[in-house]
This record gives C-alpha cells, structure tokens and sequence, in this order.
C-alpha cells in the first residue's frame, strides 16, 4: 500500500496514510475496513497518522497546511486544522477532559495554536516574534508544552491556556544547528534531549 509513515493502530484498526489514500484494516484480521482516495492522486513517502479516542489525524503531502481529522471507524471527514506539513501536531487532553491538538503553522513557522478537537475552535495561539521559528514538533507532557527553538532553546507553556511559563537553554555538545535534528521525547514524565553525545532529562517541577 505504499508509503513510508508508520501505521497507527487504535480502536481495534490499523491506519496507514500514504498520499491521498487512506486505509485502516482490522487488527485481527487484516481485512481492509475502509479505503479513501483523496483529490485523485498518488505517490510515494507520507507521515504517520495518529490515532486518538476513536480519531485519526492525519497529514497528507499533497495538502502541506491541513490536518485532517476522520472518523477511526468509518473514515469519515470531521474537518481540517492548520497544520504545516513535516511538524507532527501534539494531541492531548485538557484539565476539563476534552481532546486538544496543538499544530504549529505559518509562512515562517512561527505560529502555534491548540485547538478543541470536537469542535475546531482555536482555544490559544501562541506567536513568535523577532524572526523566531519552531524548530521542533510539540510534545505534551503533565499539562506543560515543551518546543524548540533556535538557539538551542525550548519554550514552556501551559497547555490550557498557552501562557509562557519558562524557556530552557540547552547545554549542546555540537554545534546549535544540531539541536534541529531530534525530536523532544518523555519518559517516566521527564522530557528528554539528545543534545549530540548525551541525553538530558528535565523534570517539570
């Protein structure tokens, strides 16, 4: 079925989005439970979709500044996000219990907003300035939004409400353009950073 993105698996399917044409099969079984081909076209490479409380979203070559949410069961189209293409969005549940993506977008990508799943409502957007840009996908960790920068930095933001809260300068072994390279990751609710030759964990206090 071509592509190079991983599968995702949630609510008993298996979804793979190569471009334009989106499957999922049953775990069990493989047997294909829904098929979508969209805007009549094709190729190789894609992203992985991801899968959250019987949603798929997913992110698609040929529409570099959309997310796209489907139906996990049927496949079908609850709407798009912003979403710039390569940076893969954050999903995580607020402190009310509902289901927020958070996307980040824009010419310069500068621009990084949570929205409300169920309803596509932005909820905040936080922009940068002085020519500043996300260098790395958002992760979501014990309600703090962590992201890189340049300059080796990561932002800390509430994840309800957006509010800056810190910026972390990372110690690097290598040279800062280094830093644009790994993804932010988590473990045990630490945030890890491969800085090169070492990987650094920082608590949320």
């Amino acid at each position: 079925y071509g592509g190079d993105g991983s599968p995702a698996y949630g609510g008993g399917g298996v979804y793979t989005a190569p471009p334009c044409n989106y499957y999922r099969f049953d775990a069990v079984t493989g047997v294909r439970d829904w098929y979508i081909r969209s805007r009549g076209c094709h190729g190789g490479g894609g992203l992985a979709p991801i899968y959250l409380d019987g949603n798929i979203f997913i992110q698609d070559v040929v529409l570099p500044t959309t997310l796209s949410i489907r139906d996990a069961a049927t496949g079908k189209n609850k709407g798009t996000l912003h979403q710039y293409w390569g940076i893969s969005p954050a999903l995580y549940t607020d402190n009310t219990g509902a289901d927020r993506a958070l996307t980040i977008y824009g010419d310069a990508l500068d621009t990084m907003s949570s929205w409300l799943v169920s309803s596509r409502e932005r909820v905040w957007t936080y922009k940068l300035g002085n020519g500043a840009t996300f260098i790395t996908a958002p992760i979501v960790i014990n309600g703090l939004v962590f992201v890189g920068l340049g300059g080796a930095q990561i932002a800390v933001l509430d994840a309800n409400t957006g509010a800056l809260l810190n910026t972390i300068t990372v110690s690097l072994s290598c040279s800062p353009s280094c830093f644009a390279a790994p993804e932010l990751t988590a473990g045990d609710g630490a945030l890890m950073v491969d800085e090169g030759t070492q990987l650094q964990a920082y608590v949320p206090q």
